[in-house]
């Protein structure tokens, strides 16, 4: 199962890459994450991104997928920056028996949201076409970002760079 998440943050706290480690971290009790995660920076342009316009996918081999949504899903409602009005997270899944059926679609997807300008309702309409599980929060512009995630994920190849991220311990 590809999970992938964007616009959980705000300018004034929260990342979408961290929340996507913290996720990766506590789904190891759900099946096992396979590989490294891809963020994907998508058309920097944009007049309404949060910060730096990137989205998150990362994949899980798991026999409970439901309880996997269910958990994504909690967290990303209690860890996003939902008060600000510009945060709009979004979440698609895309289950394993899916990820061959979609992959073309969402490959172009992927291009067109590097591109080009979309809009909520060419994700929420591609969602509901190909019959994806997906969460979108207030008026769900990260669906966007996750749909484009997922593209990347499924299409690997494009022209990539690496980043590398540390996050410090809490101090207790």
């Amino acid at each position: 199962m590809i999970i992938s998440i964007d616009d959980t943050d705000s300018r004034e706290g929260m990342c979408t890459t961290y929340l996507c480690a913290i996720l990766m971290d506590e789904l190891k009790e759900y099946g096992n994450i396979r590989g490294s995660p891809i963020l994907i920076r998508l058309n920097p342009t944009i007049p309404y991104k949060t910060r730096g316009n990137a989205s998150t996918a990362f994949e899980i081999t798991t026999s409970e997928p439901e309880k996997v949504m269910e958990h994504v899903i909690s967290r990303v409602d209690e860890l996003s920056e939902l008060q600000s009005e510009m945060t709009n997270p979004g979440v698609v899944f895309i289950p394993e028996d899916r990820s061959e059926k979609v992959k073309e679609e969402l490959g172009e997807f992927f291009l067109k949201a590097v591109r080009e300008v979309l809009q909520i309702d060419d994700a929420k309409n591609l969602i509901a076409n190909l019959d994806l599980p997906s969460r979108g929060w207030k008026n769900g512009r990260g669906l966007i970002g996750a749909l484009a995630a997922c593209g990347a994920m499924l299409n690997p190849g494009w022209d990539h760079t690496y980043e590398y991220l540390a996050y410090r311990e809490k101090d207790t």
